[in-house]
């Protein structure tokens, strides 16, 4: 047994690492900049949480959601990891003040890209040694970064401002095209790069066509009867989440909720921790649901949509079957989806001044993927 393994042993109780979890850590120990693309269930946040057992200083994590930040504290804590916080709304002003007063406490903060636009607390931050920084969920710079998450595209002045710490990125998967803007976005230096293969075979995926909407719900209610749970329903709209969740209590009989922006803010964490506790059995989603879930047993993934790209869909059936058990991943779309999918895809692409730089960076995304 290695002494890496000897490390993970102790710190963490296990026997030895997943697939590229190794080749990762031992990347980010030697000081390389460092780009992770792991599947899902694969174990990404080892990846960051071991290094920061073994290096000194701060490892700073950057987490899109204030739920995800507070979900991997939580579990810190649990398993006795006293050491680590989160910087976010979801603390009052006293929890807040003690988590900045006690900064040299912590080898691991998690944190906002927006709680990092603030100049006062970088300049605290650099006052500590940081060793590493972590974009958990990197894809989000390239996808949101250059519309409403601007933040993002700082992300890099502050890693410049912190002392210029190892770059860990991590996400689930994307494209080639995605991981040159991250690369680039994050100025990172000759990057060790790692791709896990995306296929997951404890994922049985289909796929059933309907006619129309009549029969589109037919098919849902039947598929229902022998699905297992507990499971995520993704939809389109808003207004089809609501109806889909209650289809399926009202045919199923199953405990449901449905979830999407237009629900508040309390409602829809007491609706994740309800899911993540077993109280419920299906949620109906739009694809705001579900990013950073750290649920093991998700059994079924539904999709009553068509996703606007392969990485959106493997990233949302890959919520399933984290624990290694038999999963299943169907779509039953009708003509009316592919219409809506299409909206929307023209919804998003740019102006006519911008058409020449937006689709020559999808020849350069070709050039790259051959």
């Amino acid at each position: 047994m290695s002494d890496l393994e000897n490390e993970l042993r102790r710190h963490f109780g296990y026997r030895s690492f997943r697939s590229y979890q190794k080749e990762v850590v031992e990347s980010v120990l030697a000081e390389s900049d460092t780009i992770a693309f792991l599947p899902t269930g694969m174990g990404k946040s080892l990846c960051y949480q071991l290094p920061a057992k073994l290096m000194t200083g701060l490892t700073i994590v950057v987490s899109p959601l204030v739920s995800l930040m507070e979900d991997q504290v939580i579990q810190l804590r649990s398993k006795g990891e006293k050491n680590a916080a989160h910087l976010s709304s979801l603390l009052s002003n006293e929890e807040r003040r003690f988590v900045l007063k006690h900064l040299n406490r912590w080898s691991l903060l998690f944190v906002s890209p927006e709680m990092l636009s603030q100049q006062w607390l970088v300049k605290k931050l650099a006052a500590r040694k940081v060793s590493l920084f972590v974009v958990d969920e990197a894809h989000c710079i390239s996808q949101w970064g250059h519309e409403f998450r601007t933040d993002y595209l700082r992300l890099a002045d502050v890693r410049k401002s912190l002392g210029q710490p190892v770059c860990l990125a991590l996400t689930a998967t994307a494209t080639r095209e995605v991981e040159e803007d991250i690369v680039s976005k994050m100025h990172m230096v000759r990057p060790e790069r790692f791709r896990a293969p995306v296929n997951r075979e404890n994922i049985f995926l289909q796929v059933h066509t309907c006619e129309n909407e009549y029969e589109k719900q037919r098919e849902f209610v039947k598929y229902l009867q022998g699905s297992a749970q507990p499971a995520i329903c993704y939809a389109g709209t808003r207004q089809d989440a609501e109806d889909y969740a209650h289809l399926a209590a009202k045919t199923g009989g199953l405990r449901t909720a449905y979830y999407h922006g237009g629900v508040s803010k309390e409602d829809r964490i007491m609706i994740q921790q309800q899911f993540l506790n077993d109280e419920l059995d299906m949620i109906c989603a739009t694809n705001a649901f579900g990013m950073g879930i750290d649920k093991s047993d998700i059994r079924t993934i539904i999709h009553l949509y068509l996703p606007q790209s392969v990485e959106q869909y493997l990233q949302e059936t890959g919520r399933a079957g984290r624990d290694g058990g038999q999963s299943a991943a169907k779509m039953i779309v009708a003509g009316d989806d592919v219409r809506l999918s299409l909206r929307m895809l023209q919804r998003d692409l740019p102006d006519k001044p911008n058409h020449c730089k937006y689709f020559s960076r999808r020849i350069v995304s070709s050039s790259l993927l051959e």
